[in-house]
């Protein structure tokens, strides 16, 4: 057979394309934690052991779906949910699993895992795992559950899921001072198009989500693109191994933020340097949404600190703050090149060089030349001076799409002279970053400008970025 042809869509290796997808963990089942499939006698959810040091505020469900029919079947998924339960448990998380349950066990679950959460004295921190197949029908994303097929009708599809936005997403609690993480390893393609196999790298999948207020998304891959998992119970996917190990390794002065972007660095270049050429065609990146308004770390604590300048001393102490208050990307660059040419074993150096690589990034959006983002703009609306206006600043410096989008948005509402042009530019810079929510933000404001062919161009370009546009009185295709 040869390795390098993408057509053999399942084989001893891999799977991947629409039949592929979620993810895995590693190790033995938490003790007590995961249930078998279709027990009806036996409460779905039940919670594993956690550390005596575990703060109560620290919660993860975990759902894994492997029985779908054949070809379909995902065997990681079970060893997904147990590693990772472990590695969270190992992090003061109270982890409850729930394995092969079918749409409306899936929602009952969650329904109980919100009512414990709401009974924690402190703001939770809280995430919820699935791995299964993921697709999308329409423009909702679905998260599948077990014995039904991905290629079934669109009206089964839709009955046997739970629903990412309208039910997950709305159930999950939504608060500043606390974290909720949405972390979805599946493929985000649309199985609904015939074909799919051939068509996989140019279908459609679970649209882009900005997430609410004190939210991580995650997802395994980017939008349209499949996540391949082994054909074995005894492997990981490439994304949940690599969350089980950061979450293993990881500083406790890491904040999720931090694991996440790392995550999503070692999945993307482990893969494009993998033996095989077929994984490395297909090689994921993983997708990011960041709304977390507080600097929560893998260690247990909720610290608006920065832990790091505690142990830095001198000339590096007064190059990490000038760093961390530096704000233009081009000289953001400049001093993290100049810190770890001067401090390559410091112990800033892996957040140093963390941030760069979406400096980078950041720093060629705004030499595009069609971008007018420049540094007196580069700032945020007279009056508005919040700590969390400030952190998104900071952030879109960094290359976030997300928080260059809340920044925008704030010139949008500001009254000054200056602030349309500079809430075009800001979103320009966004949809530079990737957001397509906020490209297809810029094509209806180009259409209310009326430059109908800027908006056209706007609202293709949103779609290229893996956003669905919405279908309604407000939305039309040229």
């Amino acid at each position: 057979m040869n390795s390098d042809s993408p057509k053999h869509g399942r084989r001893k290796l891999l799977k991947w394309a629409g039949a592929v997808g979620l993810g895995s963990v590693t190790g033995s089942a938490v003790t007590g934690s995961a249930v078998a499939a279709n027990s009806a006698a036996a409460n779905p959810v039940l919670e594993a052991s956690a550390s005596n040091k575990a703060p109560q505020n620290r919660f993860a469900l975990l759902v894994g779906n492997r029985h779908y029919p054949k070809p379909y079947d995902l065997p990681p998924t079970h060893k997904n949910v147990n590693d990772l339960g472990k590695a969270l448990q190992q992090r003061g998380f109270r982890v409850f699993q729930a394995l092969d349950q079918n749409a409306s066990s899936m929602n009952r679950i969650l329904m109980e895992f919100v009512a414990r959460l709401s009974l924690s004295d402190e703001p939770p921190v809280c995430l919820f795992y699935f791995t299964g197949h993921g697709l999308q029908l329409k423009s909702d994303n679905l998260l599948l559950g077990p014995n039904v097929t991905p290629k079934s009708r669109g009206d089964q599809i839709l009955t046997e899921s739970l629903q990412l936005q309208q039910q997950l997403l709305q159930s999950l609690p939504k608060n500043a001072r606390g974290l909720t993480m949405t972390v979805i390893d599946a493929c985000r393609t649309d199985l609904m198009k015939p074909n799919a196999s051939e068509a996989v790298l140019h279908a459609e999948g679970l649209t882009q989500l900005e997430a609410p207020e004190g939210g991580l998304i995650v997802f395994s891959t980017q939008a349209g693109r499949p996540a391949i998992a082994p054909d074995s119970a005894d492997k990981n996917t490439f994304f949940t191994e690599s969350m089980v190990k950061h979450l293993n390794m990881a500083s406790a002065d890491w904040t999720f933020s931090d694991l996440f972007k790392m995550v999503r660095h070692d999945v993307r270049e482990s893969m494009l340097r993998h033996p095989f050429a077929v994984i490395r065609k297909l090689a994921q990146d993983p997708f990011i949404a960041d709304n977390s308004r507080v600097p929560v770390t893998v260690g247990n604590t909720l610290n608006t600190v920065d832990m790091m300048s505690l142990r830095l001393k001198g000339e590096e102490l007064y190059m990490w703050s000038q760093l961390r208050q530096t704000r233009w990307p081009p000289d953001v660059l400049t001093l993290s090149d100049r810190f770890l040419a001067k401090y390559p074993n410091s112990e800033a150096r892996v957040l140093v060089e963390l941030n760069r690589r979406g400096v980078i990034l950041a720093s060629r959006a705004l030499n595009r030349r069609d971008l007018k983002l420049h540094r007196t703009g580069f700032v945020l609306p007279d009056g508005v001076s919040s700590d969390f206006a400030q952190e998104d600043l900071l952030r879109a410096s960094r290359g976030d799409k997300d928080a260059a989008a809340r920044v925008g948005r704030l010139h949008r509402e500001s009254s000054t002279l200056h602030a349309q042009f500079r809430y075009e530019a800001w979103m320009m810079y966004a949809t530079a970053l990737g957001n397509g929510i906020a490209c297809y933000e810029l094509a209806l404001f180009y259409r209310n400008q009326n430059q109908p062919a800027l908006a056209a161009a706007a609202e293709s370009k949103a779609v290229e970025l893996g956003f669905s546009p919405p279908v309604g009185l407000d939305h039309f295709r040229k």
